[in-house]
């Protein structure tokens, strides 16, 4: 079952998705600028709907696209919503029986990738965050795949664009391929405490401020954890991580969390919205 979002995929993605598969039902497939059906983002919450349809009438997936079609937003057999990133992690798992990479993945995206990569003998690499910079990053190591947990995929061997009903239908093959269901794809990928965060902030982090962010930050993960700043400041322990960037397209400061503890990473995350707070604060 497809959720076009009332976007630019609400003609092209039903007409290919038919040519390929033997049963094929679309919601908000009409387009309309104004997205009535639930906003042009594709999130847990709005798809919703989408997972509900897919368990009433039996469908073995639910795929959404956000407003201009180049991502896409999985739901499995059972309506349920897994976390993105295990999504991506399991497409890698599937691609490294036949490659072992690199594959790149921004640095926001779970440990659990890394994870799977590792289990699996697949060689990742971190980028950027945005799928133009990874395109770049791919590029350069002559990678053929480079993806985002947003769904924002990019296949070199079809073309350097990402591309949500592509990513969909790859994603279809790839389960059909192992006999799987989508929720068997995932299965085996655990599911971590990941929380994304933005603050309104005009401008770029001082580096005065970077270092007491930077400081603050190996407080807030213990004395053993490490500070990455290429792509970032990325602050990390063997069970949690922040990091905490520049948007590039809006004036806001990205933070985001995760821990294999709930708790932890509620904790990691307040403690770092209060740093930041009284970092950009400070003169």
């Amino acid at each position: 079952m497809l959720d076009c979002g009332n976007g630019a995929a609400s003609q092209v993605a039903p007409a290919i998705y038919r040519e390929r598969l033997d049963k094929v039902t679309t919601i908000n497939s009409y387009p309309d600028g104004g997205f009535p059906g639930r906003g042009s983002e594709p999130t847990k919450n709005s798809v919703r709907t989408l997972g509900s349809m897919v368990v009433e009438t039996h469908f073995d997936a639910g795929i959404a696209f956000d407003g201009d079609a180049d991502r896409m937003y999985i739901v499995d057999e059972n309506g349920a919503c897994p976390l993105q990133d295990r999504i991506l992690a399991s497409y890698i798992a599937f691609l490294s029986k036949k490659s072992k990479g690199p594959f790149v993945v921004p640095l926001d995206a779970s440990m659990v990738v890394d994870e799977i990569a590792e289990k699996t003998g697949a060689r990742l690499v971190r980028g950027s965050v945005g799928d133009a910079k990874l395109l770049r990053e791919a590029k350069r190591l002559n990678a053929n795949f480079a993806g985002e947990p947003s769904g924002a995929w990019i296949h070199r061997d079809y073309n350097s664009c990402p591309d949500g009903p592509l990513s969909g239908l790859l994603f279809l093959k790839a389960a059909e391929t192992l006999g799987l269901s989508v929720s068997e794809m995932v299965r085996d990928v655990p599911e971590y405490h990941m929380i994304r965060e933005g603050m309104k902030y005009t401008g770029k982090l001082s580096q005065a401020r970077f270092s007491r962010l930077a400081s603050g930050l190996k407080r807030i993960l213990g004395k053993n954890s490490t500070v990455e700043t290429k792509l970032g400041l990325r602050v990390s322990n063997e069970t949690a991580w922040v990091l905490v960037r520049d948007s590039g397209t809006e004036p806001v400061i990205r933070v985001t969390g995760e821990s294999k503890d709930r708790s932890e990473a509620m904790r990691v995350m307040r403690e770092t919205l209060r740093l930041l707070r009284q970092v950009l604060k400070a003169r």
